[in-house]
């Protein structure tokens, strides 16, 4: 899974939440609830590399620019859908 943090952030994290349940000794859909609830937007590694190169081309043709607003990540994961 690959975490997209919270609006007011300016960080990606990816997260092995088969790591995190490990170590916290908990279900992984318990993690993913518990990360969800905490601002976290959670998605599939592919569906993350997807959305960067979607980002990347409107920047590279001028569609979006620097810094992206988490809106605008959302906007971009939902058209992959």
């Amino acid at each position: 899974m690959v975490s997209l943090l919270e609006a007011g952030h300016d960080d990606v994290t990816v997260i092995p939440v088969s790591r995190l349940d490990r170590e916290s000794n908990r279900s992984e859909s318990d993690v993913v609830a518990s990360l969800k609830r905490n601002g976290y937007l959670m998605m599939a590694l592919e569906i993350f590399t997807q959305t960067l190169d979607r980002i990347k081309y409107g920047i590279l043709n001028g569609s979006l620019s620097l810094p992206i607003k988490i809106s605008e990540i959302t906007k971009q994961i939902n058209k992959g859908y």
